[in-house]
């Protein structure tokens, strides 16, 4: 079985995100083990160096290393991603560089009209990083919009066009993990 580790930028507990990845983790279970350490219990990163690595961070790290992919689900706040993934994505980036070439699936859910397509791409362009460097998959994009409106009362996603993207990029995700 294939590991997976979610960053998941979705602070709420009512997070459309948290709701969008617990629906995936539970969707492809049979081959997939999915897991999603709790970011926001990182340390902001310090610019001058000082970083004492906490037991929090420690395993945020070694979680990611020894995980066969990334599925990173960001919210998009004031047109940009969360302060927490931008710190998780910030620890990554030191040796030995966790994210490098690592299979990468990029997703977030919104009540806006176009998903998070602008936090999508200031994620990308944080990825792009020497630093970070990870593979992604694209396409396809998956920016759920409207997300207060695509699933049932028990967490289901209940839009038939955003499931047939979710599984045409956990297709190419696995088919990434694999080569």
């Amino acid at each position: 079985m294939k590991s997976v580790v979610c960053i998941n930028g979705g602070t709420a507990t009512d997070s459309y995100n948290k709701l969008l990845t617990r629906y995936i983790a539970s969707r492809y279970s049979t081959t997939i083990e999915w897991s999603e350490p709790d970011i926001m219990a990182l340390p902001l990163i310090l610019a001058n160096g000082d970083n004492n690595q906490s037991v929090a961070v420690t395993d945020f790290l070694k979680a990611v290393a020894s995980a066969d992919a990334v599925v990173i689900a960001t919210p998009e706040y004031n047109n940009a991603t969360t302060a927490g993934i931008k710190n998780a994505l910030d620890w990554c980036s030191f040796a030995p560089y966790p994210l490098s070439d690592k299979p990468t699936l990029l997703m977030g859910a919104s009540t806006g009209t176009l998903g998070t397509v602008r936090a999508q791409q200031n994620v990308r362009e944080i990825l792009q990083s020497a630093m970070l460097s990870p593979r992604l998959v694209n396409p396809p994009e998956i920016l759920l919009g409207h997300a207060n409106t695509k699933f049932d009362d028990q967490g289901n996603l209940m839009d038939h066009q955003t499931l047939s993207l979710i599984d045409e990029a956990m297709h190419k995700l696995i088919q990434m993990i694999e080569v």
